[in-house]
């Protein structure tokens, strides 16, 4: 048996004290009643009384208090394992220990780098199930995919470029590794991180990477080194440079050419260097990978005893307040244990009972939801972190639901997302409802705030609105009259329908600069013929002008169209009297090119806003999505512009 809190057994020198406190009152109340009545009126004025039951009483009292004080030592004896559900996704990190890692042009070299950079990915992705996997010129799995990353961080740090025998860099091998590797799982999608410098690669890579695209296997490619490189290091060349067969130094250097198309076949991401902020572009990859519920790290929580020594010490209690006031004959005296030992039974009772013990505390969270509806999140978010130390996984479930709702107040969407995750495992249905309506809500926050349009392309925002709209999805398959959750959808197929016309219109625009970049070269060879293209403009012009004329007199007649119709035709589609009054404008060399540029104008009148004068395509998509951006940190609500959605927790 053992003690969380033993500084409590300091209080224990307090025992002796109150022992010696009670005998010296006792001594002090004799010698005044002695001092005070003479020796032959003692019998007539006062029965005589034993002691016994006093002294007694004062035992039991201080025997209890000692219960007590060990009760509040908090004794612990043996242990209870517990397994925790996560919810995680399949990842795999390729690590290049062939011999042209070790080139220094990067510090302190391009292998210790790239673990590096593996152990900053293991801190980003604490619950996913992670792998690692080294190659030169063959692939070896060196870990297998575990939740337990202690034990990578052991295997990598044995990691060197004597892992892999053969040398060479056989990329190939790797990817077709890892993805036999990803196919015994048994899941969709899976995540497959490559560091290398892509020099030397050797093997059918492009069978590869299609092998892996028909898995499932989205692919990030870090590249390390410098473009200018260096040499091979050899400590055992007198020079310490590693030479080739001719007896050449070899010098190496970054080649992203296969380390980009790689991951442009799968869908994934190329990034040159880890420096920076590299795990947040990486997670817009991962994240779209299917979690899984899987069973986590197991658990030892000790075993509470406190028991054993608070029910007796409550028995001692009681026992000296019956015998204080059953044994000794009432007579007007101050009994002063009493109000002590009151209050250390409402000591006992509230300091060792099990809720406010270290290994289980609901109070951290009231005072998380307190501070939480005080607007206070980092306190909320403090109290919540103490209330998860070792909860149980219904409990952890609220809670990481509390710090969802927090982390989404203070603007943190990315892990207010991971927190509304995990309390998806929650049993409860209405939990799981609200939490899959919060996700979605985060999920759309973080495409349409202001700090997106910058930092996220346009197609990840829409995949984060698409995501959205399933988690909405299934918060009504739990449960179909919820409100907050139909009108957030409807909400957020609105502001997805912008996004694609944003997209749409974003596309149409680089088209139409293209062709207006291949006019004008046309333009400038042709610039001899000047006169003659300005004197068929004009005639053209004049057909049109008697096209429009004919028009407006078929509307006053009665002869033309009504309506909208009539709208079509001032704008040139489709009236059949000014194409009859225009026959001959039509056959002059520049109609095509206005008849085109009239219904280009047409369907963008139709479609939507155009850009403005000087403005690049980005800035105009960056422009439409701040206009219609929610600003809003808080809950989301409908607006005058565009219906957002509402908060339900």
């Amino acid at each position: 048996m053992t003690l969380a809190e033993p500084a409590f057994l300091f209080f224990l020198l307090l025992v002796p004290l109150l022992a010696l406190g009670a005998w010296l009152a006792d001594r002090q109340r004799r010698v005044a009643w002695q001092s005070l009545v003479a020796p032959r009126l003692r019998r007539k004025l006062a029965a005589p009384a034993s002691p016994l039951g006093r002294w007694l009483s004062l035992g039991c009292g201080l025997i209890g208090l000692c219960l007590l004080v060990v009760t509040l030592a908090q004794p612990i004896a043996g242990e209870v394992e517990t397994t925790s559900q996560v919810r995680g996704r399949n990842i795999i990190i390729a690590v290049d220990a062939s011999r042209s890692m070790l080139v220094r042009d990067v510090a302190p070299d391009r292998l210790n780098a790239a673990k590096t950079a593996v152990y900053e990915l293991l801190e980003h992705f604490p619950n996913d199930r992670i792998g690692l996997l080294a190659f030169a010129g063959s692939a070896s799995l060196q870990a297998p995919l575990t939740i337990d990353h202690n034990a990578l961080r052991e295997t990598l740090d044995q990691l060197d470029e004597t892992n892999v025998p053969s040398g060479g860099s056989n990329l190939a091998d790797a990817i077709n590794l890892a993805t036999k590797t990803f196919k015994e799982t048994g899941q969709r999608t899976h995540g497959l991180i490559v560091i290398s410098d892509g020099e030397l690669h050797e093997g059918e890579l492009e069978d590869a990477s299609f092998d892996a695209r028909q898995e499932g296997v989205f692919i990030v490619t870090i590249g390390v080194g410098t473009l200018e490189g260096d040499f091979v290091p050899d400590p055992e060349e007198t020079d310490g440079r590693f030479r080739d067969r001719s007896g050449r130094p070899v010098l190496s250097r970054l080649n992203p050419a296969p380390l980009r198309t790689l991951a442009g076949d799968t869908g994934g991401l190329y990034l040159e260097g880890v420096s920076g902020d590299f795990t947040k572009k990486i997670e817009t990859v991962i994240s779209r990978l299917d979690a899984f519920e899987d069973e986590g790290r197991v658990q030892k929580r000790p075993i509470p005893r406190f028991q054993w020594f608070l029910i007796p010490a409550m028995l001692f209690m009681i026992a000296s307040l019956l015998l204080r006031f059953l044994w000794v004959p009432a007579r007007p005296r101050a009994v002063t244990a009493t109000p002590t030992t009151t209050l250390l039974v409402l000591i006992a009772l509230f300091g060792a009972s099990p809720e406010s013990s270290a290994w289980n505390n609901p109070l951290e969270g009231f005072f998380g939801s307190r501070a939480l509806k005080k607007g206070d999140t980092a306190k909320a978010l403090e109290h919540f972190e103490k209330a998860a130390e070792d909860a149980s996984p219904e409990e952890l479930a609220r809670i990481r639901y509390g710090q969802g709702a927090a982390s989404y107040r203070a603007g943190n969407y990315e892990k207010a997302a991971d927190a509304f995750a995990d309390a998806l495992l929650s049993k409860e249905s209405s939990l799981q409802r609200d939490a899959y309506s919060q996700l979605a809500n985060t999920l759309y926050h973080r495409a349409m705030s202001p700090d997106s349009s910058d930092g996220i392309p346009l197609e990840e925002r829409i995949d984060l609105m698409e995501d959205a709209l399933e988690h909405y999805d299934s918060a009504l398959e739990i449960d179909s009259k919820h409100k907050a959750s139909t009108q957030n959808r409807k909400a957020t197929e609105q502001a997805l329908e912008q996004l694609k016309q944003v997209q749409q219109q974003q596309q149409e625009q680089q088209e139409q600069e293209q062709q207006e970049s291949g006019e004008e070269g046309e333009e400038e060879e042709g610039e001899p013929q000047e006169s003659d293209q300005q004197g068929e403009n004009g005639e053209n012009q004049e057909g049109e002008q008697g096209e429009e004329e004919d028009g407006e007199e078929g509307e006053q007649d009665g002869e033309g169209q009504e309506g909208e119709e009539g709208e079509q035709d001032e704008n040139g589609n489709g009236q059949e009297e000014g194409e009859e009054d225009g026959q001959d404008g039509e056959q002059q060399s520049g109609q095509e090119g206005q008849e085109e540029g009239q219904q280009n104008q047409a369907q963008q009148s139709q479609q939507g806003p155009a850009p403005r004068e000087d403005e690049t395509a980005e800035e105009f998509a960056r422009r439409i999505l701040e206009e219609n951006a929610d600003f809003q940190k808080d809950a989301l609500r409908k607006r005058g512009r565009q219906a957002a959605p509402t908060k339900d927790w």
